[in-house]
């Protein structure tokens, strides 16, 4: 009889951490969605052919990379446009 007390006194606690764990789990994906939002706007708004749905699997250092990079690629080309523009006189 003790034995199946203790059994469901363990199961009860291995359910529990369980839970503990899946709560923890989405507290964790919550925070990592809140770093990666405003680097996938960036991205998307700085080069609209990329989707939501592209950057899947991608990691906060990556992206922040990628968001850094089509900025600057951006910039390079405005100011190579600006540059055409002013020689073309216009």
């Amino acid at each position: 009889m003790q034995s199946s007390t203790k059994t469901r006194q363990l199961e009860d606690e291995i359910r529990s951490k369980d839970a503990e764990l899946k709560r923890l789990q989405a507290q964790l994906d919550a925070a990592e969605a809140e770093k990666r939002a405003p680097l996938i706007k960036r991205i998307i708004d700085a080069a609209p052919v990329f989707r939501e749905d592209d950057f899947t699997g991608w990691t906060t250092e990556h992206l922040t990379d990628l968001a850094d990079r089509v900025e600057r690629h951006n910039d390079i080309k405005a100011r190579i446009n600006d540059a055409y523009a002013k020689k073309a006189g216009v």
